[in-house]
């Protein structure tokens, strides 16, 4: 292999670990907040709800689509443009992932199932929030975008993002020390 060839390698190489370093940190932040029972089961709660997203974007046939992690989580780039309807239905096919795994695993019996229930569902729940990064955010900013093109829909919506943001960092001061296993989502909320 010459240099040409080396340095391409080094480059690829780089770029797949650089894309796996935040889900590292995420994995690594579940593990150490949570039972290692229930960290697994909202690693699989995540991968099903991205799971969604990509599938939606193979139905719809877009092959360059990408799927990148970073430090917030994972951000999917469709590759092309996509109309008003595929973009509102990409942010919803992850939460409607996760709720129909939740209807999946209410067919099942046992204490695993039912976590994986909840998990699902907390998950569908959780990112409808109007938070930045979030599929709800996602959802309410393109409807926004079309329904008010001067942009003070869009300029309230990141108003109430960062005030949803603010007040889970001081929930999260608040609740970090007095709970168990279950409230690492509040550190990230602080560490964000």
């Amino acid at each position: 292999m010459n240099n040409h060839g080396k340095n391409a390698f080094f480059q690829r190489a780089f770029r797949i670990a650089n894309q796996f370093l935040p889900v590292l940190f995420w994995v690594t932040l579940i593990l150490g907040f949570e039972e290692p029972g229930i960290a697994i089961l909202t690693i699989l709660s995540a991968i099903i709800h991205e799971g969604g997203h990509i599938a939606f974007l193979k139905f719809k046939k877009r092959s360059n689509s990408e799927l990148r992690g970073v430090i917030s989580g994972f951000r999917i780039h469709p590759g092309a443009m996509l109309t008003y309807h595929e973009e509102l239905m990409l942010y919803l096919s992850g939460p409607l992932a996760n709720l129909c795994a939740a209807l999946l695993f209410s067919f099942f019996k046992g204490e695993a199932a039912d976590l994986l229930r909840t998990l699902n569902v907390a998950t569908a729940v959780s990112n409808l929030f109007p938070v930045e990064g979030y599929d709800g955010y996602g959802i309410l900013h393109s409807i926004l975008e079309k329904k008010s093109p001067v942009g003070l829909g869009i300029r309230l919506l990141d108003a109430l993002s960062s005030g949803i943001v603010f007040s889970f960092c001081i929930l999260s001061i608040y609740f970090i020390d007095r709970f168990g296993c279950g409230y690492w989502i509040f550190a990230v909320f602080f560490i964000s």
